[in-house]
């Protein structure tokens, strides 16, 4: 019953937190083949009632989707600084005064 809560809980974060919700999305899109060989390594470590093997597993698929979701932040924060700068750009921009030719 624990497991069970802990794994709706971190489902619900997954689907109701923007953020985690684009990394899964973009960890999915990626390469879902993976993830689903991921879970069978967790899932047959489990079977096998071997606890290291479960957690070297467990840590190795959050490291990746933690490290996702880092990356999925930081190129929101990119693209968003960029349109940011661009608007400058655009602002006082001069080259509709300058002459290409």
């Amino acid at each position: 019953a624990m497991l069970v809560s802990i794994v709706e809980n971190m489902w619900f974060v997954r689907n109701n937190a923007p953020q985690v919700s684009r990394a899964y999305k973009a960890i999915c899109e990626q390469d879902g083949n993976k993830r689903i060989e991921e879970h069978r390594e967790i899932f047959d470590a489990l079977s096998r009632r071997d606890a290291k093997a479960a957690r070297a597993a467990m840590h190795q698929h959050f490291a990746l989707i933690l490290n996702k979701l880092i990356a999925t932040t930081e190129a929101e924060k990119v693209e968003k600084a960029r349109k940011e700068a661009q608007k400058v750009r655009d602002r006082f921009s001069l080259d509709h005064l300058v002459s290409t030719n």
